[in-house]
């Protein structure tokens, strides 16, 4: 699913000022709602189709309120039909919007057959209060491409405040008593995370995780990136080789 890159707060042509309806692949109708002011993140990815954080910033806070958004979403419920799944992801990183919590509960009142997402960084997974509200929603999809400081601070290049001991640690602990769909995303740029080093270690981690999938992917070399290139058929090779006996779904997005 292709996600046009949209700042929280503009009216888009739909008129709606925090969301919009996108249709994917698999036949779904998908809402995307966006919370943060843009680009607001405690990363700065390389690779972000939002393009460089602007706002780098390491504490929750309440952009906007949480009454005003879920008017809106109400809104497109009413107007637009209940969309297969509702996804709340934030111009950087939606964990970082402090009104996270009332929001998925304001949702599962409004309508209780939409499936909402959070797609999270882990970055305040440490927090039991941030876990306890997450955990509230269907499905969680975590995004991390390293579990060696070294990389991180290359591919993610996140806020000096970030602790990535922490992010792992919050990543357990949620998965130990989250019920929904757990997903874990992990993008590899060429150069950068594609170690044996990382591979090995993530596959300890996802071992101890046992998510529900996991999808990892390549980066292809863009103007951000550009001097990268695709990761060689033996990093593949590799990857599938130390990961075959994961007892989950695992999906390669390799050329």
């Amino acid at each position: 699913m292709s996600i046009v890159p949209y700042q929280a707060g503009q009216v888009d042509p739909m008129n709606f000022k925090f969301s919009r309806l996108v249709d994917n692949p698999n036949e779904q109708r998908v809402l995307i709602v966006d919370f943060n002011p843009p680009k607001s993140c405690n990363f700065n990815c390389l690779y972000c189709q939002l393009g460089p954080t602007t706002n780098m910033i390491n504490e929750r806070k309440m952009f906007f309120p949480v009454k005003e958004i879920l008017e809106e979403i109400k809104q497109v419920f009413e107007e637009e039909g209940v969309p297969d799944i509702t996804i709340l992801t934030g111009s950087g990183e939606p964990s970082l919007y402090s009104g996270l919590g009332k929001l998925i509960d304001g949702i599962r009142d409004l309508n209780s057959k939409t499936r909402i997402k959070v797609v999270t960084n882990g970055t305040f997974l440490h927090d039991r209060k941030l876990r306890r509200e997450i955990s509230k929603s269907h499905i969680i999809q975590l995004n991390i491409d390293t579990v060696v400081p070294e990389e991180a601070e290359i591919i993610n290049r996140h806020h000096k405040g970030v602790k990535l001991d922490y992010i792992l640690e919050g990543a357990l602990s949620l998965a130990l008593k989250y019920e929904g769909l757990f997903n874990v995303n992990v993008k590899i740029i060429d150069g950068v995370n594609d170690s044996l080093e990382n591979i090995d270690k993530m596959w300890r981690l996802l071992q101890r995780l046992q998510p529900s999938s996991v999808e990892i992917g390549e980066i292809k070399p863009f103007k951000a990136i550009e001097e990268h290139e695709n990761v060689s058929p033996e990093f593949t090779r590799m990857v599938k080789n130390i990961w075959k006996d994961l007892p989950f779904n695992v999906q390669y997005n390799f050329q």
